[in-house]
């Protein structure tokens, strides 16, 4: 013959007690809020014991595990680590470019900059890091100009092109050699 057992929970339900007020302002039934207030911090000394065991416990199952890992499982693992750290610092390099584009970054800050400060142990990589640290340590640049082949160029734009050979009669073989170092006859020389 089987038993059949019913199990009664081991904390009693309270119900909240409504408070009576005469008309004096006397209360005839009050709770004790003292003794509510003990009973639910001791209920949350337990919860907090019991979320202490069970981390505990957790971690002793990790190593655990780990122990009993064969030495292949533990190659594997080691090296898709190492995987991940080189993979997670290509990932940082290539986010560093995308967020310093358009962004001057002093020599000093570059070479103070460390990759691994933004890559976790698993391997993920802090975005708002470092976004933070490039908003920290550049400064904005403007927009740079489109050459479109026209107007002046540098400190040889003041100089004249040199579009005809008989420019070149007046001048000396040493004048000529520099207009030809400045690009003052590339007009010639392509044939102009």
């Amino acid at each position: 013959m089987s038993e059949e057992t019913t199990e009664t929970p081991t904390e009693t339900e309270e119900t909240t007690e409504q408070v009576e007020v005469d008309a004096d302002g006397d209360t005839s039934e009050a709770p004790d809020l003292e003794k509510e207030l003990a009973k639910w911090k001791e209920q949350a000394r337990k919860q907090e014991r019991r979320a202490k065991d069970n981390a505990a416990a957790a971690k002793e199952l990790d190593e655990i595990k780990k122990s009993q890992l064969s030495e292949q499982e533990r190659l594997v693992a080691e090296t898709r680590q190492s995987t991940m750290q080189e993979l997670a610092g290509k990932l940082v390099d290539a986010e560093f470019k995308a967020a310093t584009k358009g962004r001057y970054v002093s020599p000093d800050a570059a070479l103070a900059f460390d990759r691994n400060e933004f890559i976790s142990p698993d391997g993920d990589i802090d975005t708002d890091a470092l976004q933070t640290w490039v908003e920290s340590n550049t400064v904005t640049t403007g927009q740079p100009k489109v050459d479109l082949g026209q107007g002046e160029r540098g400190d040889t734009a003041k100089l004249s092109m040199i579009r005809s050979r008989d420019e070149l009669s007046d001048m000396s073989p040493q004048e000529i050699l520099k207009a030809r170092t400045d690009g003052r006859l590339d007009y010639l020389l392509k044939g102009g």
